[in-house]
C-alpha cells in the first residue's frame, strides 16, 4: 500500500510493513529487514533512509569544508545546557536537553526513546573527503522488564503466535542491560558497527549518583574508516530502570575532548523526580470507556512530554502535530472524515467481515460494535474479530510542520508520507513550503485509504497495481470545502504519464502486469518500466475497472467483480497467485487490454 520498505509483505511472513507515498516517480528505496533483526531491534528504524538521501546533496559542501580547513567540531554540534525535558508519568526525571536544538519525538511505541534533539543549521561533521558523521543528541529510558515485554510480544506477532504461547527456545535470548544498551547503539545511534565500552565512571549530579559511559564504534566510508564515540549518562530510577541521555560525535581524541566536556554538563543536570500519575481514560459522553477513551488518554501522556506537539480530535482519527496553523489541521481532519466517508462506501465493514476466514468470525451487536462481553485484545498485525471497527476508528495521524521535521522523524528522502502498521500511524508534513498543500491533501487520501482497510483486512499485502493503483485512485478525489464532501475525479499526478505510456505503447502486458511482483513494479522487469511509470500504469488500470462500467466502449460484464473478487480470495487465502486466478477467471485478456487502452489512452 504504496511504497513498502520490507521484504515482499508476505502475509505469511507477517514482518511489519511501511508504506511510502513517492514524492517524486523515482524507483523505490527498500531494506530488507529479516525476522531477526525486527525481533532484537522491536522497533524498525527509517533514520538511515531518511538521511541516505542528503548525503548526494552535501558532498559537495563537505569536501569543500575540509578543503578550506573547516574544524569538525563547531558551536553548533557542540550543545550548551537549554531547558528541561521533564518524565514525571513513567520514570520520574528531568535533563536539560541542547540549547538551540530541534526537538524530533520518538516512534509511536518506541519502548527506549523518548526524544531526539538535532542541531539547527548544520547537523553534521564534514570528515575527510566527502564522510559527514550526522550529530544527535537523544533522552531514553532502559526499563529491562518493559523493553522485554516489547520484544516476546513483537516476536509473538512474527512467529504468529497467540498472546498466551510459549516462544520456542531457539528464538529467544535473554538481555541484560549492556545488550540493552549495545541494541540501542546499534539500531539508533546509526552509522557506526562495532561498538564497545571503553570508559565509565559515576559522578554525583545533585542528591544522585549518574554513571558516565563512553562507548566507541567505527565508520567506515568508501575506502576510509573513522573513530565514532557515543557519550552516556544514566541514572538509575527503580529496579532495571535507568534514564539516559546521550550524545554522539567525532571520536578522534582532541576533537572527542571538547565535545566530551560539553556533553557531560549536560549529563550531569540529569535528576529524579516524583511520578505524577496519569490521567485515566475516561468516557467522552460520560458513560462507559471504550477504545478511543483509552487512545486518547495514551495520547494525551504522549503529548504531555513531546515539546511543541499537541492533539487534535476528531471522531475517527487522533491527529499528533508540531503545526501552529490550526485551520491547516483542522481542515485535514475534515477532509479525513470525507474521505473515509468513501472508503466506507466501496469498502464496508460487513464486506470486511465476509471475508474472515474460517475460525476468525465471532458474534456482533446490531450495530457491528464490539459486544460488551468480549473483553480481548486483538493482535493489533491482524484485522478478524469484533474489535476492528472500533479499533477503526482510534486511527493516528502524525502531521508534521514541514519537511525537515518529516525527515528527521524517519520519512525517507523522495517520500511525501507513509502508513507504517508497525506503529500504527499515518505520517505526513504540510507540503506548503513545496509543492503546496494539493500535494498534501493527494497523500493523505492515499495513506489513509491504507490505514482504514488495515484495520479491517490486517496485513493483507496485495498485488502493487491494486494496492498503489488503489491508494492513488483516492488521491485524485477532490474536495469541497463548503459541502464537506469528495467528488471523484481522474488523479492529476498519474493521469498525463500514464496516457503517454498506453499511446506510446509502453507498458506490460495486463496478463503480466496483475502478477508483478513489488521489485518488478518498482522498476525491476525485463521492459524497463520504471516505478513512477508504473505507479501512472497502476492507477490507469484501477480507474478503469472502477470507472469504465459506465463509460467504456465494449465494456464486458464479467469484469465487474474483477475487483472484490480479487479482495476476497486474498483476505480469505493470502495467497496472490489464486486472488489474480480468481479475480481473472475466464477473462478475454486482449479485450480487457483493448478496451483499457482506448479507454484510458
Amino acid at each position: 500500500m504504496a511504497q513498502a520498505r520490507d521484504p515482499a509483505h508476505s502475509p505469511a511472513g507477517g514482518v511489519p510493513s511501511t508504506f511510502l507515498f513517492p514524492k517524486t516517480p523515482m524507483d523505490c528505496l527498500t531494506t530488507p529487514l529479516t525476522l531477526s533483526d525486527v525481533a532484537r531491534a522491536v522497533a524498525p528504524r527509517r533514520e538511515s533512509l531518511a538521511r541516505f538521501g542528503r548525503r548526494a546533496l552535501l558532498t559537495c559542501l563537505a569536501a569543500l569544508l575540509v578543503a578550506f580547513g573547516t574544524p569538525t567540531a563547531n558551536a553548533q554540534t557542540t550543545p550548551k545546557a537549554g531547558d528541561w525535558f521533564e518524565e514525571k508519568a513513567d520514570m520520574g526525571f528531568r535533563v536539560k536537553t541542547p540549547k538551540d536544538w530541534t526537538f524530533v519525538p520518538p516512534n509511536m511505541g518506541d519502548p527506549i526513546n523518548l526524544a531526539k534533539y538535532v542541531p539547527k543549521g548544520r547537523d553534521w561533521i564534514p570528515l575527510k573527503g566527502d564522510a559527514q558523521l550526522w550529530v544527535y543528541g537523544w533522552v531514553m529510558r532502559f526499563d529491562l522488564v518493559a523493553y522485554q515485554k516489547s520484544r516476546a510480544e513483537t516476536l509473538r506477532r512474527l512467529l504468529g503466535l497467540e498472546a498466551g504461547d510459549e516462544i520456542p527456545a531457539e528464538e529467544w535470548e535473554e538481555i541484560d542491560r549492556d545488550d540493552l544498551i549495545l541494541d540501542w547503539l546499534t539500531g539508533t545511534a546509526g552509522q557506526a558497527t562495532g561498538w564497545a565500552l571503553v570508559e565509565r565512571k559515576e559522578r554525583k549530579s545533585g542528591r544522585d549518583i549518574i554513571e558516565e559511559r563512553i562507548y566507541e564504534g567505527t565508520m567506515s566510508w568508501n575506502e576510509d574508516s573513522f573513530p565514532v564515540r557515543v557519550y552516556m549518562a544514566l541514572l538509575p530510577v527503580g529496579q532495571d530502570r535507568w534514564a539516559g541521555v546521550a550524545f554522539n560525535g567525532y571520536g578522534e581524541k582532541g576533537e572527542w575532548k571538547k565535545a566530551e566536556s560539553a556533553f557531560s554538563k549536560i549529563g550531569r543536570t540529569l535528576e529524579s523526580l516524583d511520578i505524577v500519575a496519569a490521567k485515566g481514560a475516561v468516557a467522552a459522553d460520560g458513560g462507559a470507556v471504550g477504545m478511543r477513551d483509552e487512545k486518547r488518554a495514551a495520547l494525551e501522556k504522549e503529548v504531555a512530554r513531546l515539546p511543541g506537539w499537541w492533539l487534535h480530535e476528531t471522531s475517527n482519527y487522533f491527529i499528533l502535530t508540531d503545526s501552529r496553523d490550526k485551520g491547516f489541521i483542522e481542515e485535514l481532519g475534515d477532509r479525513l472524515e470525507a474521505i473515509r466517508a468513501v472508503y466506507e462506501t466501496d469498502y464496508p465493514y460487513t464486506m470486511a467481515r465476509s471475508y474472515e476466514r474460517p475460525g476468525e468470525s465471532r458474534p456482533e451487536t446490531e450495530e457491528g460494535e464490539e459486544g460488551a462481553e468480549d473483553e480481548e485484545e486483538p493482535d493489533r498485525a491482524t484485522s478478524a474479530g469484533r474489535n476492528s471497527y472500533e479499533l477503526s476508528r482510534t486511527s493516528v495521524v502524525r502531521v508534521c510542520s514541514d519537511s525537515e521535521m518529516y525527515h528527521e522523524y524517519g520519512g525517507p528522502y523522495g517520500s511525501a508520507g507513509y502508513w507504517s502498521s508497525y506503529h500504527q500511524e499515518l505520517v505526513v508534513y504540510d507540503d506548503q513550503k513545496g509543492g503546496g498543500r494539493g500535494d498534501t491533501w493527494s497523500v493523505v487520501n492515499h495513506e489513509a485509504f491504507h490505514q482504514y482497510i488495515f484495520y479491517f483486512y490486517g496485513n493483507i499485502a496485495p498485488h502493487s497495481w491494486y494496492n498503489e493503483g488503489t491508494g492513488d485512485f483516492y488521491a485524485g478525489y477532490e474536495y469541497n470545502t463548503k459541502r464537506k464532501r469528495f467528488t471523484l475525479t481522474p488523479f492529476d499526478w498519474r493521469k498525463s504519464l500514464a496516457k503517454d505510456c498506453i499511446r506510446q505503447k509502453k507498458f506490460a502486458p495486463l496478463r503480466e502486469f496483475v502478477r508483478w511482483t513489488q521489485r518488478e513494479y518498482y522498476g525491476s522487469n525485463q521492459y524497463g518500466l520504471g516505478g513512477g511509470e508504473n505507479y501512472a500504469l497502476g492507477w490507469s488500470f484501477i480507474w478503469f475497472l472502477r470507472t469504465g462500467k459506465e463509460k467504456a466502449k465494449g465494456w464486458d460484464p464479467a469484469w465487474d467483480g474483477i475487483l472484490d473478487v480479487y479482495l476476497a480470495e486474498l483476505a480469505k487465502s493470502g495467497n496472490l497467485d489464486k486472488a489474480v486466478d480468481a479475480a481473472f477467471a475466464g477473462v478475454d485478456w486482449d479485450k480487457l487490454q483493448e478496451t483499457w487502452v482506448r479507454y484510458c489512452g
